[in-house]
């Protein structure tokens, strides 16, 4: 049972107390027609079925209510849900707000908004950009903030035939590799890093597509690695991904650190006018909000780190201003 239908089914549950507790008192009062031993044995009888059975109900409704704890359910992707980043700065809003938090996820940033589309999150945390602009101009969202940014890197073998070590750019680097033929992986699977690198190679004017040394490896972030480093090929991946695999791999970061290369991630209300039969928890949802862009957790955020290295970035917008540059440079390999 999801959370919101939680709430819905406690307010059911504490109903039907009521109506029990008002069964058993008429019972009662019909009950003392009888003879004086008669009307001692229905008291005693009743009161202890009665006591059984609205110990019992009372139970029921508050498991069901939470006893006073609020629920929502937020929406992200994947990859920041097994970051393990959510789990401590959730861990803080449940204890401050007194909310239990539900994660749905999703592989891609796109994905996490067609929850929202559908209701079935109150607050999305996603990290397609271009997506969320169209999710909020479209009413499904509102109060969006930034709230932090990941690292994209461009890896590739340590020959590096393109020559594109050290280059500020990724549309620069994208141009060096088509206009040499150097070997090159993309993932094919309509994730957001898939479409962010074929975007670097159309801002470069370079179309990849049915080009001899364009290879699509049709899956996931780890295996495209794999595949990239079997042919001595470049690919851009999130630093985390890298870090869990790069031991394994012949390959080597090339290019780090453009603003092209950040993947921001923004949090958005889901709007309840859109979904009015869904219940949403729009009260929570705005304090969660609000609590990723307070000093404490965007603090947190900066501090948290994976082997070694920092994974994400914070970037949230002071009060009034909009934030569209990282607040903080990103960590170099």
């Amino acid at each position: 049972m999801s959370q919101r239908n939680r709430r819905v089914h406690g307010q059911g549950q504490l109903a039907m107390f009521q109506v029990a507790v008002f069964n058993f008192t008429s019972a009662g009062r019909r009950d003392e027609r009888g003879t004086g031993m008669d009307r001692k044995r229905s008291r005693a009888c009743g009161g202890i079925v009665a006591f059984m059975l609205v110990t019992a109900l009372l139970a029921g409704a508050l498991a069901l209510s939470g006893c006073g704890t609020t629920s929502m359910t937020l929406g992200t992707t994947t990859s920041l849900q097994q970051s393990g980043l959510l789990t401590q700065v959730i861990k803080g809003f449940e204890k401050q707000y007194n909310t239990k938090v539900t994660v749905v996820t999703a592989p891609t940033g796109a994905g996490v908004l067609k929850l929202g589309t559908e209701g079935k999150a109150d607050v999305v945390l996603a990290n397609s950009t271009d997506g969320v602009m169209t999710f909020v101009s479209q009413k499904q969202g509102t109060n969006d903030k930034a709230v932090m940014y990941g690292d994209l890197v461009i890896v590739g073998p340590s020959s590096d035939p393109a020559k594109i070590k050290g280059l500020d750019c990724p549309g620069k680097s994208s141009k060096k590799i088509g206009t040499v033929g150097a070997a090159y992986v993309a993932r094919g699977d309509g994730s957001d890093i898939n479409m962010m690198a074929m975007n670097y190679f159309k801002k470069a004017g370079v179309d990849p597509k049915g080009q001899p040394w364009f290879i699509v490896s049709g899956t996931g972030m780890a295996p495209t690695l794999k595949v990239a480093s079997d042919k001595q090929a470049y690919t851009v991946t999130d630093m985390l991904t890298w870090l869990q695999n790069q031991k394994g791999l012949n390959l080597q970061v090339l290019v780090q650190g453009c603003t092209m290369l950040f993947d921001q991630y923004t949090a958005v209300v889901v709007n309840p006018a859109k979904h009015p039969n869904e219940n949403l928890n729009t009260k929570q949802a705005l304090q969660f909000v609000n609590y990723l862009g307070s000093s404490t957790v965007q603090a947190q955020i900066g501090g948290y780190k994976k082997f070694g290295v920092a994974l994400y970035h914070p970037n949230a917008p002071k009060s009034g201003q909009q934030t569209t540059a990282p607040a903080t440079a990103p960590t170099k390999m």
